[in-house]
């Protein structure tokens, strides 16, 4: 992008990516908003959504005051090798929403005050759901800092392949402030575990805190994700 673009509440996304291959979209900085960014979560517009595509960039992007800055989901198809880095979210209800992704990379963006949920929506920082199942896959969250929000990361695993086909690595987050900084899905009410369907691993995050509640996931038998003082520390009071 050359400028920052403002988009009309009658428009649904800013750009629509569908069945494409090789497409990088640097906003160099540049600003995607929302013209009035009061309005509910079911209402457009939505920065970047990416449908059926294979081996998408979108970098160093600010989405301000959308309902989801980027979504990544299908409709016939699966999504393959997306890098979504160095991108900036602000008032937004979900910063990122991945769904249906094989090979996807996350990494050094900034998500900031996340709307609270309105009319029992789960919003978020990172949304990662909906795995295609019989497909191995790798994914990978890391160097991002999400904060003031309801969810920093929602894991959904309820359609997850066995534990040897997926793995996804998330390292070297801070992820403080949030309601619920990690959010297993599958977890009951009382921010137990419950089980995951693949394998979730890395370290140096900062997690919990004030209130920072964690709903853990079971990776494997007897193994929960994540361990204090072994995949993250606690976030400073």
């Amino acid at each position: 992008l050359e400028n920052d673009i403002t988009i009309r509440d009658n428009f649904y996304s800013c750009f629509q990516i569908t069945g494409k291959n090789s497409v990088n979209i640097d906003c160099q900085g540049h600003a995607i908003r929302r013209n009035n960014n009061e309005g509910s979560y079911h209402s457009p517009p939505i920065g970047v959504i990416i449908y059926d595509s294979t081996n998408i960039i979108i970098e160093n992007c600010r989405f301000i005051g959308l309902n989801s800055g980027i979504i990544v989901s299908n409709i016939n198809g699966i999504n393959r090798n997306i890098i979504l880095r160095g991108n900036n979210f602000t008032s937004v209800n979900t910063g990122i929403d991945m769904r249906n992704t094989i090979d996807y990379t996350i990494e050094n963006n900034i998500m900031s005050i996340n709307r609270m949920p309105e009319e029992g929506v789960a919003t978020a920082g990172i949304i990662i759901a909906d795995f295609i199942t019989n497909q191995a896959s790798q994914g990978m969250i890391r160097g991002n800092i999400i904060n003031g929000g309801y969810n920093g990361i929602i894991i959904n695993s309820e359609k997850l392949t066995p534990v040897n086909q997926r793995q996804v690595t998330i390292s070297n987050n801070r992820i403080c402030g949030n309601t619920i900084d990690f959010n297993c899905m599958e977890s009951p009410v009382d921010y137990n575990y419950r089980g995951f369907g693949g394998t979730l691993s890395g370290n140096r995050n900062s997690f919990g805190g004030q209130p920072g509640k964690i709903a853990r996931c079971s990776t494997a038998p007897n193994t929960r994700w994540p361990i204090l003082n072994t995949n993250y520390r606690a976030c400073p009071q």
